[in-house]
């Protein structure tokens, strides 16, 4: 709780003996969650079918490519016959936008890459060879582990 009592995160384990040292999430994280299970009975994400890395982008490409950001998304691999291989996406592009919200890198993408856009069409924004493409994804629904 903060100082005027309000519900910030919620404690998720806790170490013993260990002065007080515990772990928690966001209770604003905790409530999306909790609305998606009551709505869906699962929490979705989605997909683009790719795997990626958060890599920083040289001074003299952002330069070229007229980008403000200095980080971005490298595509390591696209899985077969996922969202990203029929949009002509490829290993080595760099993933700067999801409808046009910059993504400076994983955790930017995961964020946007939520429910909301679980099976539906977002834009891309990469750059190939220093040179600014738009690919148009259906994403798919992201398949999370059993727990």
């Amino acid at each position: 709780m903060d100082a005027q009592g309000r519900v910030i995160g919620i404690n998720t384990a806790i170490i013993p003996g260990a002065q007080g040292i515990c772990f928690s999430i966001a209770a604003n994280t905790a409530m999306a969650v909790l609305t998606q299970v009551l709505r869906y009975d699962k929490v979705k994400r989605a997909s683009l079918g790719i795997e990626a890395a958060s890599t920083e982008i040289p001074r003299h490409v952002a330069r070229f490519s007229g980008l403000d950001q200095k980080s971005g998304v490298r595509v390591t691999a696209v899985v077969k016959d996922g969202p990203a291989s029929g949009a002509d996406v490829k290993a080595g592009d760099l993933i700067v936008a999801l409808d046009d919200l910059p993504v400076l890198g994983v955790d930017d993408l995961l964020k946007l890459l939520n429910h909301e856009r679980s099976r539906a069409e977002v834009k891309v924004s990469l750059l190939r060879k220093g040179e600014r493409r738009e690919r148009w994804i259906f994403t798919a629904e992201r398949k999370l582990a059993d727990t």
